[in-house]
C-alpha cells in the first residue's frame, strides 16, 4: 500500500489524505492554469468500496453529469485510475473562456505552492517514511509524526510547517519529552532532522521511562496522577503517612535521583535518618533498579502497592471532607497545627499544613521564590499557582 500512496502523492501533490487515508481533500490539476478542489472519501481504503466523490462547487454539474461521475466511480480499477479518471471529467466540465488578466499572478501563486506541496510531501516520503506520518492539515500546516518505541510506547512530535519552509523552520507545537532534552531540537532546520532526532532522544530515554513504569506498576504514586513521557518529578508512598518525592534525571536514571521524604514529621525524620545514613555507607548502586536502590537505601521491604482507582477516588473524596492535608494525609501537623486553604481557586477543596507546603515546594526543581516573603508552586489538586509563605 505504500507504494500506491507514494505514487498518490508524486502525481497529485496537492490532494492530502487524513491520517489513514481514508478521505483526500485538496486540488487536482485539470489545465495548466487551473486546478479544483474535491473530496474524496474512500471508507476501505485502497478499496473503492464505498468511495464517494464531493464536486468542486466552482463548477455546475448537471443531474446526467452527476450520473457520468457515479459511473465513473463504479467502474475505477484502482485509487489512482480513479484520480486520473477524475481529472479528466472534471476537465471536460471546464470553461473555455480565457482567464482573468490576473492570470499570470495566480499561475505564479499556485506554482509555488506546488513546489512548496511537492517538497513536502516528497521529505515525508523519502526521508522520514510514511509509516511515520500520523496525520497531515490540508494546508500542509501541521503534521504530527509517531514513532512506536522498542517497548510499543507511541510517542507523538506535532510541527508547524512555514509557508516559506524550508527557507524557514518547523515550529514544535507539541512534544512529550522531557525538559532536559528538549535543547536538542533547538538548531534543527527540517521535518526530517526533526524526526531523526526525536528518535535518536526517545531511544536514549528507554531506560529512563523503564524506571518510570516500574514506579507506576509496583508502588502508590500519588503524583502524577496520569503520568506522561515528560514527568520526571514523581512523589511515591514508603509508609502510613509518609512519602518520598523523587526527582529524575533523565540523561543520568542510573545515577541518584533527588530524594526528599515528606509527611508525618516524626516518621519522617525517621527516614530521613536512615536514608542519610545508607547514603553514606551503601552508597547508590548503579547496576541495580531504581525501585531496588530506594529500597535499599530506605529499608524497606515492600512498598505500599498501587491503588485501584476507585480506592483512590474514594480516598480523595474522604480526605477532602475530612480537610486534611493534602501531602501528609493527617489533620494535625506534629505543633498541632490544622491544614489551611492555601489555592485560591474556589472548585478547588485542597488543605495543607504550612510545613508539609514549604518543604513541598522547595523539593521542586519548578518551585519559584516570587521575593523574601512567598516561594510558588502548583497545587497539588487543581494544578494553580498558589502562594506559601517563605517564614511563618
Amino acid at each position: 500500500m505504500n507504494e500506491l500512496i507514494t505514487q498518490a502523492f508524486l502525481k497529485f501533490p496537492l490532494l492530502i489524505p487524513n491520517h489513514n487515508f481514508t478521505k483526500w481533500n485538496g486540488y487536482i490539476s485539470c489545465s495548466k492554469e487551473q486546478e479544483l478542489l474535491i473530496s474524496v472519501v474512500c471508507p476501505k481504503f485502497p478499496s473503492l468500496e464505498g468511495t464517494m466523490v464531493r464536486a468542486p462547487t466552482s463548477l455546475a454539474v448537471s443531474p446526467l453529469q452527476k450520473t457520468t461521475l457515479q459511473n465513473i466511480i463504479r467502474g475505477a480499477n484502482s485509487f489512482l485510475g480513479l484520480l486520473g479518471e477524475l481529472q479528466i471529467f472534471f476537465a471536460s466540465l471546464l470553461p473555455n473562456e480565457t482567464p482573468s488578466v490576473h492570470k499570470d499572478i495566480q499561475a505564479s501563486n499556485k506554482s509555488n505552492v506546488f513546489e512548496s506541496a511537492r517538497d513536502i510531501l516528497a521529505e515525508l516520503t523519502d526521508k522520514v517514511g510514511l509509516d511515520a506520518l500520523h496525520s497531515l492539515s490540508g494546508d500542509l500546516k501541521k503534521l504530527i509524526l509517531l514513532h512506536i518505541d522498542d517497548s510499543e510506547r507511541e510517542h507523538r512530535l506535532e510541527l508547524k510547517i512555514p509557508s516559506n519552509y524550508p527557507k524557514d523552520r518547523p515550529e514544535i507545537l507539541s512534544i512529550d519529552l522531557p525538559e532536559a532534552v528538549q535543547p536538542q531540537f533547538a538548531e534543527l532546520h527540517s521535518i526530517s532532522d526533526f524526526y531523526q532526532q526525536f528518535t535518536c532522544v526517545i531511544q536514549s530515554l528507554q531506560g529512563f521511562w523503564q524506571a518510570c513504569d516500574t514506579l507506576r506498576m509496583n508502588v502508590n504514586v500519588l503524583e502524577p496522577r496520569d503520568p506522561m513521557f515528560k514527568d520526571t518529578v514523581w512523589r511515591i508512598a514508603i509508609a502510613n503517612d509518609v512519602f518520598a518525592s523523587l526527582i529524575l534525571n533523565p540523561l543520568e536514571v542510573q545515577n541518584c535521583p533527588i530524594i526528599r521524604i515528606v509527611g508525618n514529621r516524626k516518621d519522617s525524620l525517621e527516614f530521613e535518618a536512615i536514608l542519610e545514613k545508607n547514603l553514606k555507607e551503601l552508597e547508590w548502586d548503579s547496576e541495580r533498579d531504581l525501585l531496588d536502590n530506594l529500597g535499599r537505601l530506605l529499608e524497606i521491604t515492600e512498598f505500599p502497592p498501587p491503588v485501584e482507582e476507585e480506592d483512590e477516588r474514594i480516598a480523595d473524596s474522604q480526605l477532602f471532607q475530612a480537610q486534611e492535608c493534602c501531602i501528609c494525609f493527617t489533620s494535625r501537623a506534629d505543633d498541632n497545627s490544622a491544614p489551611h486553604k492555601y489555592c485560591n481557586n474556589e472548585k478547588c477543596n485542597a488543605y495543607f499544613h504550612y510545613g508539609c507546603l514549604l518543604e513541598w515546594f522547595q523539593s521542586l526543581p519548578t518551585g519559584e521564590v516570587c521575593d523574601s516573603d512567598f516561594i510558588s508552586g502548583d497545587c497539588l489538586n487543581c494544578g494553580c499557582k498558589i502562594l506559601c509563605p517563605a517564614q511563618k
